[in-house]
C-alpha cells in the first residue's frame, strides 16, 4: 500500500512538473506573439542609470543585462554564458532561434526562482528576460574546467 501512494505521489508531481512547463512555453508564445519584432537595446541607459561598463566601445555588444526585455545575441549581448544573481520567485527567461512563435524556434525556457540561473547564448539568438534581476557574462572558461 505504501508502494501505491509514493508512486501516485510521484505521479503529481511529474504531471504538476509537465503541466508547469507547457504554460511557461504557452505564456511564452503569447508574449512573442503580442510583441513587435524590435529588440531592446542592451547597452541604453535611464536617466537615473549610467551606461553600461562592461564593453569598452560603445558599438559593441553589452555582457550585461540591467532590464526587462528581449535581446538579439551579437547584436545587443555578447555571447557566452550569463548567470543571474536576483532573487525574484516569477523569474522568467527564454532563448529562441528566431521569432517566428514556432515551438520549433525554442532553444531552452525557464520560470521559477532566479538565483544562480545559467544560460548558454549564441550569436543570431534571442534572450527575452522577465523578473530575473541583472544578467551578467561569465568569464570564459576552459573546456577543462567546465568538467
Amino acid at each position: 500500500m505504501h508502494d501505491r501512494n509514493r508512486a501516485s505521489q510521484m505521479l503529481m508531481v511529474f504531471g504538476l512538473g509537465a503541466l508547469l512547463g507547457v504554460m511557461a512555453t504557452a505564456l511564452w508564445m503569447q508574449r512573442i506573439q503580442t510583441q513587435s519584432t524590435e529588440t531592446v537595446v542592451a547597452g541604453a541607459a535611464t536617466a537615473d542609470e549610467p551606461p553600461d561598463l562592461a564593453t569598452s566601445d560603445a558599438t559593441a555588444p553589452s555582457t550585461l543585462v540591467r532590464r526587462d526585455g528581449m535581446y538579439l545575441v551579437g547584436t545587443d549581448l555578447a555571447p557566452g554564458r550569463y548567470v543571474t544573481r536576483g532573487t525574484g520567485a516569477a523569474c522568467y527567461f527564454a532563448v529562441t532561434s528566431d521569432l517566428s512563435g514556432s515551438l520549433r524556434s525554442v532553444v531552452t525556457t525557464y520560470f521559477g526562482d532566479a538565483f544562480g540561473r545559467r544560460v548558454e547564448l549564441a550569436v543570431g539568438q534571442y534572450f527575452e528576460t522577465d523578473e530575473c534581476g541583472r544578467w551578467t557574462r561569465e568569464a570564459a572558461r576552459s573546456p577543462e574546467q567546465d568538467q
